[in-house]
């Protein structure tokens, strides 16, 4: 029979042997535990990262809208010159042609543009009564800066006045406030682009009783000649230049062209 001295020391070798079990399987267990915890805490800082990538994904501006925006920033700077254009227009009356000294006499007869070449300073405000009438009314309220007077003179297509009127809508308050209403923003844009050396109606095609294109002959202050057809319409009110919606692409490329010397 076993002794109980000799049962004592197996008891406590194998109540050692499992307290050395169980020190290592804590141990195991904790390294467990802590490579589990760096896991967790990696995927956490995975999950935080990707949702900081979503979110700047989501607030990053697409190419596309990057230019529009450039787009924007041109025809505001393109804004700002042809208004600068128009105030010393409206300044500035066109250059004189005559430098006679003594008294002028009394002036003959005016020809009309079909008839003649006629300098800027010639242009008047002709009224509306006709296709030549309004055209010239155009071209002295374009010379001049009047842009009250240019306005009604003009028809604009309502797909065109839509688009000029998004345009106008991106634009800073202070420049929307200057420039007002679609009508006057393509206003503008008509009488910076009209040279001031001269003009002359050189054939006139009348589509119908209510309907005209006339081919005008322009020339700027050093002679360089263009031309253009013109189409212009009647209204109850008067004849009105015809401004399509094709025109709107030249308009807005003129926003952007720097101003000349």
């Amino acid at each position: 029979m076993t002794s109980p001295r000799k049962f004592l020391v197996v008891f406590t070798l194998l109540l050692a042997a499992g307290l050395v079990g169980l020190g290592w399987q804590y141990q195991s267990n904790s390294a467990l535990r802590r490579e589990l915890a760096h896991r967790q805490a990696d995927a956490r800082e995975q999950a935080r990262l990707e949702e900081e990538h979503r979110r700047l994904q989501s607030a990053q501006v697409p190419p596309e809208q990057l230019a529009i925006r450039e787009q924007e920033r041109a025809a505001l700077a393109g804004l700002a010159n042809e208004l600068e254009i128009l105030r010393r227009r409206a300044a500035t009356p066109p250059p004189a042609t005559g430098t006679g000294l003594s008294e002028p006499a009394a002036p003959a007869p005016r020809p009309s543009l079909r008839e003649a070449f006629l300098s800027a300073e010639q242009w008047t405000n002709a009224g509306d009564k006709d296709a030549l009438s309004a055209l010239e009314t155009a071209l002295w309220a374009s010379a001049h800066g009047e842009m009250g007077a240019l306005v009604p003179l003009l028809s604009i297509d309502e797909s065109t006045r839509n688009r000029v009127a998004a345009m106008l809508a991106r634009l800073p308050d202070g420049a929307r406030n200057e420039l007002g209403s679609p009508e006057q923003a393509v206003a503008m844009v008509t009488a910076s682009a009209i040279p001031l050396g001269g003009a002359q109606v050189v054939a006139q095609f009348n589509d119908g009783a209510d309907s005209a294109r006339l081919v005008v002959q322009l020339t700027d202050l050093d002679g360089k000649l263009r031309e253009r057809v013109i189409k212009l319409q009647a209204s109850p009110e008067g004849w009105r230049l015809a401004v399509p919606d094709a025109a709107i692409d030249h308009y807005v490329a003129a926003l952007r062209r720097p101003v000349g010397p």
